[in-house]
């Protein structure tokens, strides 16, 4: 793929002899059996005029046998951004696959935005410091760089922004993380997380998140600031700290199931039961060697389900795992919260 990409970005011979693809890194797939797959692609790029490498994303819809021609056709009356190389979107009829090129996206309306630094400086941002800072503080500068893609999904950047009082002079650093979604989902979370910031638990200590600014609707994007520390995913090799740590993250964990909310989305058991069937049809599809395994496992659980007496309703986070808890100082918090229920 690095040479497909290469041919195609670099459609002029002056383009090629500037520009050399190094390397070419797969970031993320989502594959739909029988339907499409969608996949984002880390390229490396040499610039041999300004003797600097850079990074581009691509993202591209691989489509069912033929059907990438009228899907071509379709995305040409889609807006588009013009990117340096060229093309902001590609035809690739042999793979029957379309590339976009970032922050071209097909469905993150906000992208080009929140990608763009004087476009964050002088105009998405301004409105989220004066709200939550005061009408005095002025941005100076600022860095930004997208910390995770999901392809016509979501994607979130990390911005550090340098601020001045206009009356007082007195400077700081601030660093924001805004997250773009592809439909209204932000605004919920925005919603949940105001909720959450506002309730005893989070008041008194017991439950630490990061403080929600903004929700900008025109483009779909959610602003929160930084807290700083690391994962638990990365303080995993410490030993017994990470024992200790881990049971912080229990405590912390307890109080947000203890913290009452109004949310849109319920869970229960017989959601989990209904999805069974869509994980042994897939299964059944890519994996048929396993189908018998799976079977009697379901059976299993779905006799276990019917020994699980009425529980309290309780404030669920719906994606835990250690990169969603965040170790600040002497606290454990918790992250990413686009699934509460």
């Amino acid at each position: 793929m690095r040479e497909v990409f290469a041919d195609r970005l670099f459609p002029t011979e002056n383009l090629k002899s500037r520009y050399q693809v190094a390397d070419c890194e797969i970031i993320q797939a989502r594959y739909k059996p029988g339907k499409n797959c969608l996949i984002s692609y880390r390229l490396n790029v040499n610039d041999q005029v300004a003797n600097q490498s850079r990074e581009q994303i691509l993202c591209a819809r691989v489509y069912e046998s033929g059907d990438s021609n009228s899907r071509f056709a379709k995305a040409q009356f889609q807006p588009q951004l013009a990117t340096e190389f060229g093309n902001s979107i590609f035809h690739l009829p042999n793979l029957d696959m379309l590339a976009w090129v970032f922050p071209n996206d097909r469905k993150l309306v906000g992208l080009p935005k929140i990608a763009d630094a004087d476009c964050l400086k002088l105009e998405v941002l301004p409105p989220v410091i004066a709200a939550n800072f005061g009408n005095d503080w002025r941005i100076e500068s600022l860095a930004s760089r997208v910390i995770h893609y999901v392809a016509e999904h979501t994607c979130t950047v990390r911005v550090t922004v340098e601020l001045q009082n206009a009356s007082t002079g007195e400077a700081q650093s601030v660093v924001l993380f805004g997250k773009t979604y592809y439909n209204n989902d932000g605004a919920e979370t925005f919603a949940r997380m105001r909720q959450l910031s506002e309730s005893e638990t989070c008041l008194s200590g017991r439950l630490t998140l990061a403080q929600p600014l903004a929700y900008q609707p025109e483009i779909q994007t959610l602003w929160q600031m930084g807290l700083p520390g690391v994962s638990l995913y990365e303080r995993e090799a410490d030993g017994s700290q990470f024992f200790a740590l881990l049971e912080s993250a229990a405590v912390s964990l307890a109080a947000l199931h203890q913290t009452p909310i109004s949310c849109s989305r319920d869970v229960g058991i017989a959601d989990l039961l209904a999805r069974f069937d869509e994980v042994e049809r897939m299964v059944a599809m890519l994996r048929p060697e396993l189908s018998s395994r799976l079977r009697s496992l379901l059976d299993r659980l779905r006799n276990q389900a019917r020994q699980i007496d009425a529980r309290p309703t309780a404030t669920l986070h719906g994606d835990l795992h250690l990169k969603n808890f965040f170790v600040t100082g002497q606290k454990v918090a918790l992250i990413d919260l686009d699934n509460l229920c």
